[in-house]
């Protein structure tokens, strides 16, 4: 529905899988975000998640 959508048929779809394919592969480990970490592991954000607690309380 959304390609068929904006441009009324499916006729540009290969040429825009090839641009985001392109797009993809050039830009490799390349981001936009300065601050961005490798994994999940490594941000502040997550580290409830992967930490191993040394108490169980009940």
């Amino acid at each position: 529905m959304g390609t068929s959508y904006g441009t009324g048929s499916y006729h540009l779809l290969p040429y825009a899988m090839i641009a985001v394919a392109t797009a993809y592969t050039v830009s490799g480990d390349y981001s936009i975000y300065r601050s961005q970490v490798p994994t999940k592991r490594d941000s502040p954000a997550y580290i409830k998640e992967h930490s191993v607690p040394l108490f169980l309380w009940n």
